[in-house]
């Protein structure tokens, strides 16, 4: 009887703490705990870089590799759709238009799955030294699997579950009180191979 007691404590433990993890994992990798506020077709979590970060956000920017820098030195945006809401695709090819940025310097990265893209093609992102304004100012850069003739580019050749993530380093004083003032950059869809659109 002893035994038998001991045995389903044991079990019930055990039990409980794979669920636990089982539920933590899927809150994570779901992105429960890291709620984005939205700005002009990209979100960003507030909380990212801040000590008022709750446990769950700590983790969340764990997981996903983003080593959040303070606030005032790094904001995080993120999207995965494009400039009329449809989800990112890896067989499209995507025109990604910006101009001058309240920053020091920003860079955009292709995530997959949430996890570096895992490109040999030298391409994972574009940033603000290779994005040469032209006369009105304005940068473009394409996204998709194939290598444009010329101009930047940022590959999705291996993607499966594309995702952007602009990095504002150094930001202006205006832009870390109030992210929403910053102007975005764009994402329109041009071409897809895969089918239905």
């Amino acid at each position: 009887m002893r035994l038998r007691r001991i045995v389903f404590v044991t079990t019930a433990a055990l039990a409980g703490v794979v669920l636990g993890l089982a539920s933590l994992v899927g809150l994570v990798a779901g992105g429960g705990g890291f709620k984005g506020v939205p700005h002009a077709g990209w979100s960003y979590n507030p909380l990212a870089g801040s000590q008022g970060a709750d446990p769950y956000t700590r983790l969340k920017v764990a997981v996903g590799g983003l080593l959040a820098l303070d606030r005032s030195e790094t904001i995080y945006f993120t999207t995965a759709t494009d400039s009329t809401g449809a989800a990112l695709r890896a067989d499209c090819r995507y025109r990604i238009t910006g101009g001058a940025m309240p920053v020091r310097w920003w860079s955009i990265t292709l995530y997959d799955m949430g996890y570096l893209a895992r490109n040999s093609d030298g391409a994972p992102s574009i940033d603000r030294t290779r994005a040469a304004p032209d006369a009105a100012g304005r940068w473009s850069a394409q996204l998709g699997g194939a290598r444009p003739a010329n101009g930047l580019w940022i590959s999705s050749a291996t993607a499966t579950d594309v995702s952007l993530l602009l990095r504002f380093y150094n930001p202006d004083p205006a832009v870390v009180k109030d992210p929403t003032l910053a102007p975005m950059p764009v994402v329109t869809r041009e071409t897809c191979t895969g089918g239905a659109s």
